[in-house]
């Protein structure tokens, strides 16, 4: 026999498998993407919707919050406002003309008149007149009254009847 080239025996040969048989091939259809869920146009508005109303929800919480703090900031404020204002009208009072006046008054024991007399006004431009005074009155002691002696009860029963008081009726 003659001898086979080697590239005959290659295509001769079994191929590795060939002697299982192959079911026959059959066309698929590409693979279906998965479907992806879309939201409904109802489902979003409410989302949203419902998204905004948290929105303002948490916003008006925030500012009455606020709004406590800024009432209790104005409170402390017309506080302190308060007792500054107290304090400059009892400096003011201390440095009144009338309050130094009382305090001198009292401290010198005077009495504030019951009525006061007002003089006439002179002018400086007339001559006062003159008041004429006679001479000074002069003082004599007086004597006193002679003592009357009183008469002096005998007995001590008549001195405890003149000092009794009277009955009472």
């Amino acid at each position: 026999m003659a001898s086979i080239p080697s590239t005959r025996r290659a295509a001769n040969r079994p191929r590795h498998g060939a002697s299982q048989r192959r079911p026959p091939l059959t066309v698929v259809a590409p693979p279906q993407r998965k479907r992806r869920r879309t939201l409904s146009p109802t489902v979003v508005s409410i989302a949203a919707v419902a998204i905004t109303l948290g929105a303002i929800v948490f916003t008006n919480g925030n500012v009455i919050a606020a709004q406590f703090h800024l009432q209790g900031v104005q409170a402390s404020v017309a506080a302190a406002s308060a007792l500054h204002d107290q304090e400059l009208l009892q400096q003011e009072s201390m440095e009144s003309p009338l309050r130094i006046t009382q305090q001198v008054a009292h401290a010198a024991r005077l009495v504030t008149p019951v009525a006061e007399t007002q003089i006439a006004p002179v002018s400086l431009n007339q001559p006062v007149r003159t008041i004429e005074v006679g001479p000074a009155p002069v003082a004599v002691a007086a004597t006193p009254p002679p003592v009357q002696p009183t008469a002096k009860p005998t007995t001590p029963r008549a001195a405890t009847r003149s000092i009794a008081p009277a009955p009472k009726r």
